[in-house]
């Protein structure tokens, strides 16, 4: 029997912070965004197995952890382990991320390919009726990818699925003003039958109720 996990109870500032950081890195070599909100998932479920009980420090170290593991897997670029340990500033070298990428893959029982908001994103926006044009396809992907990308930092959507945060975003831009034009109301309740008889997704569903206010208010506050 093992003890407790102890120290302090991870905060959202503690996460949001390692969140921002994570997209700062991965931007720096130019990897796939989606990268962090694999690692973040990673990092979220291996917090719950201590409870979400840790110091910044092996916060910090975690989080390193969980970004090697996610570029590792999910990217043919690579950046090198020694890279990452340089980042934390002195405070962890590469034998220290080994150590905690076994802890975590074994916490995790090695289930690293988590579905993201934002892969869910892609297959969802592949039922908009044909109807809708190239341009208009990519201007609605790219508002509701900003969204998804703003929930990964968030901590109200740890417990939310990522095809209830996807479907969100994609309705959410749908409605917004400056994208209504680009798609008429006979075609999105069209689209909106496909999702329900092809994904099982719909407007009424309670996570999707829950989520789509906390997105609106989360793309307001980014956007000023």
């Amino acid at each position: 029997q093992s003890a407790p996990p102890t120290g302090p109870t991870l905060n959202s500032t503690w996460r949001e912070k390692i969140c921002h950081w994570s997209f700062n890195v991965i931007d720096h070599f130019d990897l796939s965004r989606e990268v962090v909100a694999i690692s973040l998932s990673l990092f979220d479920r291996y917090l719950a197995t201590l409870r979400n009980r840790c110091n910044g420090s092996t916060a910090l170290l975690a989080s390193l952890t969980t970004l090697h593991i996610a570029i590792k897997v999910h990217e043919v670029r690579k950046v090198k382990l020694t890279t990452l340990a340089n980042l934390s500033r002195g405070q962890f070298g590469a034998r220290h991320i080994e150590e905690m990428e076994w802890k975590v893959l074994t916490a995790l029982q090695w289930h690293i390919h988590p579905p993201t908001a934002m892969a869910f994103l892609s297959h969802l926006l592949l039922l908009l009726p044909p109807q809708v044009n190239d341009a208009s396809k990519e201007e609605i992907y790219a508002l509701s990818r900003y969204i998804t990308e703003l929930s990964v930092c968030d901590a109200n959507f740890v417990e939310v699925s990522p095809s209830a945060v996807a479907f969100s975003a994609v309705l959410n831009t749908l409605e917004d003003r400056r994208y209504r034009r680009l798609i008429s109301n006979s075609m999105r309740d069209q689209y909106l039958r496909a999702i329900a008889m092809h994904v099982g997704l719909r407007v009424e569903d309670a996570e999707v109720v829950g989520a789509r206010p906390k997105l609106k208010r989360l793309l307001a506050s980014s956007l000023g």
